[in-house]
């Protein structure tokens, strides 16, 4: 039977036996000690000991409470015991390459923007001078960088303690390697001091002009920081409200040469044209929103802490903000393969149009302007496929040009008409209903034939529906066309 002892060891309690107790405080004491002269002393012994409480509570479990001695001698020797430090430089540095995983931080101590290349760097051991160009290089090229930056901005955490700092390096985080790391940062500081007394040539007044140039340079990087961070707000907010307006108000956006553009709909009106129902329409709503809506939110976020020199980083932002990002990215494509799937079969419906064949030899095909589209300007559509997508007096109307063929033959002896209807839909059956939705009423008056010059869709909704008029002549008949029907009959599909 052995006395034990309660301990709080890096903010974890542990019950540990008095010998293993004794022990362990020993070594705190003899590594603090090491550490007397150093200004981050307690920053140092802090981690330390997070480092040994995690040791320790791998060595914990429902069979086994109490950490014994031997524990602890095993936990020393991976941290490096008192007599390691004093131990052959070569070989120490030996044992860290084993068992030693680099994990990817952003480096804040050598950062320009926000640490990102400077920390990839570290990971690959390579100057980062070389990722930054490669960073710029594809800006430049294809501007892809510059959100890859954003996007590693946000997910990669920064490394703030000791710890982090080393296994940023690849390094061992234990006591020797801590010691190191202090010396050679002190080393580096008193020789750049050192230079500067031994230096004769720098003076007084050459040292004012240097710490001019040092203030100068730390202002310029400060307020390109706050433009850029203007920039990000700028950006985002702007953009933000366009998104958002986009599922409340009708607009008008004309892209390219204005083959596409969109007139007089809110965004989700335009969902109704290509998904097949109401529960897909709101999940792509809502994973547009996150899709493109997050990471302008965090714009805002990161150029909010550029202006005002906001130091303070949360992983919890980070994690949410990269979470409902993927949940906007699963959303869209689940909702892409839905409409995808819903046009994954093509089909035709041939029906022929009576025509009284008390006409004389010569007749003529006119144009008719269809009364609802004549109301508005074509150009004012969005044009998706070869049909329009129109709002009329609140009402949306789906609607496309016919393709007129007119062919002379031989082998008959009345006029006929086809109307050749094309849709898609999810299976066979579904498409020939979407192809019955197309209306085109065709009027007859003795010898003019009045076709309209747009045919309609009465569900509105887009299935790549497609009409062709074809009327078959007997040489022995002369037909004419209206200007109107000839330059609707020269159209191709």
């Amino acid at each position: 039977m052995k006395k034990t002892v309660t301990a709080n060891v890096g903010g974890i309690v542990f019950h540990i036996d008095e010998d293993a107790y004794e022990k362990l405080s020993k070594y705190l004491n003899f590594v603090g000690n090491r550490f007397t002269d150093t200004a981050s002393k307690e920053e140092i012994m802090h981690d330390i000991e997070l480092r040994i409480a995690e040791l320790l509570k791998s060595k914990t479990g429902d069979l086994k409470q109490v950490i014994t001695i031997a524990d602890i001698e095993e936990v020393i020797k991976l941290m490096g015991s008192p007599e390691d430090f004093e131990s052959d430089k070569e070989t120490e540095s030996e044992n860290e390459k084993e068992d030693t995983v680099k994990k990817l931080y952003r480096d804040d101590d050598n950062k320009i923007i926000g640490g990102v290349c400077s920390g990839i760097g570290a990971y690959f051991n390579t100057d980062p001078l070389w990722i930054r160009l490669i960073f710029v290089f594809f800006f430049f090229v294809a501007s892809s960088s510059f959100w890859v930056y954003i996007l590693l901005w946000i997910i990669v955490p920064k490394a703030k303690t000791t710890r982090e700092k080393f296994e940023m390096r690849g390094k061992k985080f234990n006591v020797s390697n801590i010691e190191a790391s202090i010396k050679e940062d002190l080393n580096d500081i008193k020789d750049k001091f050192n230079n500067l007394r031994k230096d004769p040539q720098i003076d007084k007044n050459k040292k004012k002009w240097i710490n001019f140039v040092f203030n100068l340079g730390r202002y310029f990087v400060k307020s390109v920081g706050a433009i850029i961070g203007f920039l990000f707000i700028f950006v985002g907010i702007f953009l933000a409200i366009g998104l958002i307006s986009s599922f409340f108000d009708s607009y008008h956006i004309a892209l390219g040469d204005g083959t596409f553009s969109i007139s007089s709909i809110s965004f989700p009106e335009f969902l109704k044209i290509i998904l097949p129902s109401y529960m897909y329409i709101y999940m792509a709503s809502i994973g547009i929103l996150l899709l493109i809506g997050i990471p302008l939110l965090m714009l805002i976020y990161h150029g909010t802490k550029l202006i005002f020199n906001i130091k303070y980083t949360s992983r919890i932002i980070g994690f949410t903000g990269f979470s409902l990002w993927i949940v906007g990215m699963i959303f869209c494509l689940i909702t892409g393969f839905q409409a995808a799937k819903s046009l994954s079969h093509k089909t035709a419906k041939t029906e022929e149009f009576p025509i009284e064949q008390n006409m004389r030899d010569n007749f003529v095909i006119d144009i008719y302007q269809t009364d609802e589209i004549l109301k508005v300007s074509e150009k004012e559509a969005m044009q998706l496929g070869r049909l329009n997508y129109l709002n009329i007096d609140g009402k949306v109307k789906l609607f496309g040009r016919p393709e007129i063929i007119i062919n002379q033959k031989n082998d008959i002896e009345k006029v006929e008409m086809f109307l050749l209807s094309t849709s898609r839909g999810y299976n066979e059956k579904n498409a020939l209903d979407n192809a019955a939705l197309i209306n085109y009423p065709i009027t007859i008056n003795d010898t003019i034939i009045s076709l309209p010059n747009y045919y309609t869709v009465e569900n509105s909704r887009w299935c790549n529906q497609r009409l062709k008029v074809i009327l078959n002549v007997p040489e022995s008949k002369r037909v004419r066309l209206t200007p109107a029907a000839l330059s609707l009959s020269m159209e191709k599909m």
